[in-house]
């Protein structure tokens, strides 16, 4: 197969959803959003494991739960938000496998922990005034994650992995400040944008080749 052919479809298929999205068919609507992601997943399928060993299985599987999560949130928030929960809990297993602490992370990991807390004061201040006090706590837990998986991103030292969690937080913080702060200009777009974006580097991490140690001693 060419190595280039199904990011080409993935990439179509993830355009005609965020741009021609058949909203007033709703089924129609769900199968065009998950399209992108069965592709991804079928992607990840064909790419070799150059990681630790399983890498590849819990990336896959925490895949798996988020195209769940794409379905659920169409008819349960809650539950949707809860999948997700469980697909980077296994996506923060995946990157743990890969951890090495550097300066350079620790400085990551201190900007990702004043935005998560910037975040959710935000979060939790729109949540009481709009009298949704009940979705705090499950909101918090979901920022303590996406949080957790960001920082786990940072000591992978795998570049796809980096980028990936990154555009997953962009992802995940304008979709919650639309939904509970209020609208930006094109939030959707972008929201789905860097949604694909975060799973397809993510999946593109196995690929990602290690140098070996003799090179690294090296350099």
């Amino acid at each position: 197969m060419n190595r280039f052919l199904l990011p080409i479809c993935i990439l179509i298929t993830s355009l005609i959803y965020i741009f021609f999205n058949p909203e007033q068919m709703k089924w129609l609507s769900i199968l065009s959003k998950l399209l992108p992601m069965i592709l991804i997943f079928i992607y990840g399928m064909y790419q070799k494991n150059t990681s630790t060993k399983n890498y590849k299985t819990i990336l896959l599987i925490g895949l798996f739960a988020c195209a769940l999560g794409d379905a659920l949130i169409e008819f349960s928030f809650v539950l949707g938000l809860f999948s997700f929960l469980i697909g980077h809990l296994f996506y923060i297993g995946a990157f743990s496998k890969l951890r090495k602490f550097s300066v350079s992370s620790v400085l990551f990991i201190m900007l990702i922990i004043i935005y998560g807390i910037i975040l959710g004061y935000n979060l939790t201040d729109a949540l009481t005034r709009g009298d949704q006090s009940q979705l705090i706590l499950p909101v918090i837990c979901y920022i303590l994650v996406i949080s957790t998986m960001g920082a786990t991103a940072s000591m992978s030292q795998n570049p796809f992995v980096i980028i990936g969690s990154i555009l997953f937080i962009i992802s995940d913080s304008i979709l919650a400040w639309s939904r509970f702060i209020g609208p930006l200009y094109f939030d959707s777009e972008i929201i789905m944008l860097t949604y694909y974006g975060a799973q397809f580097f993510i999946i593109q991490s196995l690929s990602h080749q290690k140098l070996p140690m003799t090179i690294k001693n090296k350099l």
